[in-house]
């Protein structure tokens, strides 16, 4: 889980805001480093394994291999629950690293 730098966010992020936090910093790393990438290569022994498709893990939709997986994500909790904090600290973090 991550958390935000405490010099600029004062308020301590409750633990679905940190792992919504860590989700928001991974979509941001380029090239599907990260570990919560929804995209993953074909298995071996799929019919699409050697045609440079890839497969998206939640809906199992195949794509064409991209050298760039897209990048961004979608901040939707409830209404409540700290949007407002958690894209406060992306940000600081962001402006940290």
């Amino acid at each position: 889980m991550m958390t935000p730098p405490h010099c600029i966010i004062k308020t301590p992020l409750l633990p679905h805001q940190k792992t919504g936090l860590a989700f928001l910093w991974d979509r941001d790393i380029p090239n599907g480093q990260s570990s919560r990438n929804l995209w993953a290569t074909s298995p071996p022994g799929s019919p699409f394994n050697s045609r440079n498709i890839i497969t998206n893990k939640v809906i199992s939709l195949f794509e064409s291999l991209s050298t760039n997986t897209p990048l961004g994500g979608l901040l939707a909790d409830d209404i409540g629950l700290g949007k407002t904090i958690q894209a406060n600290a992306l940000t600081s973090t962001s402006k940290q690293s």
